[in-house]
């Protein structure tokens, strides 16, 4: 797969295919208004797949198969109240 080859501006980790359960949780947030970019514009549309890096701290849009991989339109995680 083309996202082994790619790693997380941020961190230099690999990235990983961001879980259905994940997606699940930011739709429902982004729903309500609650999530927005590193930039701070919110985010309005679905998210239907991304990349997450390994320490699941930064979502990385996949739109029409290409990886979005500017650090300001990265999602933060910590936006989202998960359970560990």
């Amino acid at each position: 797969m083309m996202h082994d080859l790619l790693r997380c501006p941020e961190t230099g980790s690999k990235l990983h295919t961001a879980p259905t359960a994940l997606l699940d949780v930011l739709n429902e947030e982004i729903s309500h208004g609650k999530i927005s970019n590193r930039l701070g514009q919110e985010i309005t549309s679905p998210i239907h797949n991304g990349l997450v890096n390994e320490s699941k701290t930064l979502l990385y849009l996949v739109i029409d198969e290409t990886p979005q991989m500017l650090l300001d339109e990265a999602i933060s995680l910590d936006q989202l109240q998960l359970g560990d």
